[in-house]
């Protein structure tokens, strides 16, 4: 679990003022920056601190801030201007006064104690030709300009396969193409306000299908749908709740024994499940085999992950995957790769966490005659948590070190 200690330390104002005042240059400016400007906030020196733009403020995000910070100057990129805990999110809807302990402002902890500058805003593209990420800034009209030495992706992924955006009550709808489209369009999420809203409002509703004795449909049974089941049943016992996955029973990915408990749970309280069965929302025979005949009042998706790399070129993104490809590709060292196997930007590109190809197969590994032996994998397949993006982050820190001591 996610502990705040185990990503900021203690510094002297001294030293963060001093960190912020080396920012400033790079993170200020409200309007576009020019070539000529670009050019003269370039190291001076091999010397110089060399700029780490990490896009992202997740837990891979403000890891790989804590890792590079006292080397590098880093700066973190990201749409929205708090940090949001996504794996408690659930909880929140059940009990709004819970997401204040989620949350926090990005600035207070990047700029005050970590050191590290803070951008808000959307990345737009990035362009390893000029060593530029080209950022709309929240309040800006125009583009910025910002230049790197190094960049480490951490965008993150969506958690709704069904969906074309990808829009599910886990993770806030912060990006303007996304936000056109949005149910939640009334709500701008990217402030505090607009996401503390957004969970009331779901709150509210979710208090309302109780009075009513509601029908609700949870899809998907990983860890995520039998938290969100038992936390409905927990805080809404007036719910009907039905938890159905096309796998053969939830848990799939984990022990056993842990889906077996958790199934024992569930039934005994009056959770019903239905697994096997591929989610249809337009087919009478589905509606059938859930036991709701009628349909669901509500129905909430945690299907699975969907990517959401749109400011990464199509070359360097799988055409395979979970919830359609999309996933940027990486090699074991964790540097961005484009799909004929060559390096993308130098290798000065790294990324990491739930934005990452699912597992990378090692390409220079013949195809194994025995299905009893294991499969020829660069990076073995990784569960999408924050544990992993966690690690990931720490081991990209490294090697952009090692790249950095050969600068």
């Amino acid at each position: 679990s996610f502990r705040a200690s185990r990503i900021w330390h203690y510094q002297e104002p001294e030293h963060c003022m001093a960190q912020a005042q080396t920012f400033s240059p790079l993170v200020s400016s409200a309007v576009a920056a020019t070539p000529e400007q670009v050019r003269a906030a370039a190291p001076k020196s091999s010397s110089e601190l060399r700029r780490v733009l990490i896009i992202g403020g997740g837990l891979a995000g403000l890891t790989a801030a804590r890792e590079l910070r006292r080397c590098f100057r880093v700066t973190v990129v990201d749409a929205k201007e708090y940090f949001e805990f996504t794996s408690g999110i659930m909880r929140s809807y059940c009990r709004p006064s819970h997401w204040d302990s989620l949350a926090f402002p990005y600035h207070e902890v990047l700029e005050r104690q970590l050191g590290a500058g803070f951008i808000w805003g959307e990345v737009l593209s990035l362009d390893p030709s000029t060593k530029c990420v080209h950022i709309k800034t929240m309040f800006a009209e125009e583009e910025d300009v910002v230049p790197y030495d190094y960049v480490i992706v951490a965008g993150g992924c969506r958690f709704n396969p069904y969906s074309p955006t990808g829009e599910s009550p886990w993770h806030p709808t912060v990006h303007q193409q996304d936000r056109l489209v949005s149910e939640m369009r009334h709500l701008d999420e990217r402030f505090l306000e607009g996401r503390r809203r957004r969970i009331l409002e779901e709150h509210h509703s979710l208090t309302q299908l109780n009075e009513r004795q509601a029908k609700v449909l949870i899809v998907g049974a990983g860890f995520m749908g039998v938290e969100w089941a038992c936390d409905l049943r927990h805080y809404f016992p007036g719910l009907s709740i039905t938890l159905t996955d096309i796998l053969p029973q939830c848990l799939y990915s984990l022990p056993d024994k842990a889906s077996a408990y958790c199934e024992e749970y569930m039934r005994s309280r009056d959770i019903k499940t239905v697994y096997g069965t591929k989610y249809d929302k337009d087919s009478t025979v589905y509606w059938e085999k859930v036991g709701l005949p009628g349909g669901a009042d509500k129905t909430y998706i945690v299907a699975g992950p969907k990517s959401s790399n749109y400011f990464m070129p199509k070359p360097v993104l799988s055409d395979k995957g979970p919830g359609g490809g999309g996933w940027v590709m990486i090699n074991k060292y964790l540097q961005v790769m484009m799909r004929q196997g060559v390096l993308w930007g130098d290798g000065c590109i790294f990324a990491v966490g739930d934005c990452v190809a699912h597992a990378i197969p090692d390409g220079n590994a013949k195809a194994k005659a025995s299905s009893e032996e294991k499969p020829p994998w660069e990076i073995p397949p990784v569960p999408k948590t924050g544990y992993s993006a966690e690690q990931q982050a720490v081991h990209a820190a490294r090697n952009l070190r090692t790249l950095d001591a050969q600068w």
